[in-house]
């Protein structure tokens, strides 16, 4: 197991706090962020039915899946109640139903977690036709807001995982030169970072060279690295699923010109002015208004930039997303064990072209720790 059996039943007795303050008396989970946090389930598997439900007594959890996948549950799941299913032979919706008829009568409120690109549409539909006798309660903001606050063995796993993302942009800027694609340097990037131990991430590493750098989530083509280009990575180290990314502008074989350079400046600025407004307690909303009024201040247009920063820590393919949204509309708070990307991306309007540099950070007692990237010198390579 990853974590120990302490911090399993630490993590439901939060759970099981929350669903007594919404008033529900056991909770449906799907999602393989959720199911690793809790049961510690891990695996690839999420196109398959696979649940846990739990209720607010002591009673252990259940973790439902499909029996070609045993060999993973007895690899990396701690419980004891697990009941497996063959596909075609029997129902999952059923099995997954009748572990709720275990614990809640009809009538009462079953909180679930629905809000998950695990559960595709007709998955939700079968589950509320099967679980209809039940109050179903939509619990996914107040259970997914347990996960952003890390335990000291969580932030251990985010220091290792911010190690391997350092190494992949060491490696990165040791090996990009012309003639190489962009294909071969993000190859470069992920052997770096699995030499050191990093899993797979639950999104590419995204890289864009020259002309393709305007733009965000470019995957890396084939397209043939030139000498003067920028280059625009960004990708995360993974250590037992948690995530920590790093990204960075760079140019290659020769310095940008000095408007060019004076616009990075500006961005590594907004990103030093956001990093200095983060306290715990404080607003998030007050970090990215410290972050884009330095950018407001050099007229950038700040519809370009989505957001200054994000929750990130567990996670697994689509997204590697939590629900810490840094955002000036954000009515949420920095706290003490809070992990997250902060990034600054903007568009050159010198060359119509992107720019953004960013990285992976963690707040703790005595402040904030860049783990990955952050506000790096420019860099020519």
């Amino acid at each position: 197991m990853r974590f120990s059996n302490q911090e399993y039943t630490t993590r439901l007795d939060k759970a099981r706090a929350v669903l007594k303050d919404k008033d529900c008396q056991a909770l449906l989970c799907l999602s393989p962020e959720l199911l690793y946090y809790f049961a510690g389930y891990d695996a690839h598997t999420h196109f398959s039915v696979q649940a846990l439900v739990f209720d607010i007594t002591a009673t252990p959890p259940t973790f439902v899946y499909r029996d070609v996948d045993t060999g993973l549950v007895e690899e990396s799941c701690w419980l004891d109640d697990v009941r497996s299913y063959h596909h075609g032979e029997v129902d999952p919706i059923g099995l997954v139903a009748s572990a709720c008829r275990e614990r809640l009568a009809s009538g009462q409120r079953l909180g679930v977690c629905f809000n998950s690109h695990a559960v595709k549409g007709t998955l939700a539909l079968a589950l509320a036709e099967a679980l209809i006798d039940f109050d179903l309660v939509q619990v996914d903001t107040a259970i997914e807001s347990i996960r952003l606050q890390k335990s000291p063995a969580e932030l251990e796993c985010l220091h290792t995982a911010g190690e391997y993302a350092n190494a992949g942009l060491t490696r990165a800027l040791e090996v990009t030169r012309p003639g190489m694609t962009e294909i071969q340097l993000a190859g470069e990037i992920e052997a770096a970072m699995r030499e050191q131990g990093s899993e797979y991430p639950a999104m590419p590493a995204w890289v864009s060279s020259g002309p393709r750098t305007r733009g965000a989530h470019k995957l890396p083509s084939r397209r043939v690295i030139e000498s003067g280009d920028r280059v625009k990575l960004e990708f995360a180290g993974v250590h037992c699923r948690y995530h920590a990314v790093t990204m960075q502008t760079y140019w290659v074989s020769e310095p940008p010109a000095e408007p060019v350079s004076r616009i990075y400046d500006v961005a590594s600025d907004a990103l030093l002015a956001g990093e200095a407004a983060i306290r715990a307690g404080d607003p998030v909303a007050r970090a990215e208004l410290a972050a884009f009024t330095v950018l407001q201040q050099h007229g950038f247009d700040l519809r370009w930039h989505s957001r200054f920063g994000y929750g990130v820590g567990i996670a697994y393919p689509p997204t590697w997303l939590e629900s810490l949204d840094i955002t000036r509309e954000s009515s949420q708070q920095f706290e003490s064990g809070h992990s997250f990307v902060l990034h600054i991306a903007v568009k050159d309007p010198i060359e119509q072209l992107g720019l953004m540099l960013g990285g992976a950070y963690l707040l703790g007692d005595d402040g904030l720790v860049c783990t990955s990237g952050g506000a790096l010198d420019k860099v020519v390579v």
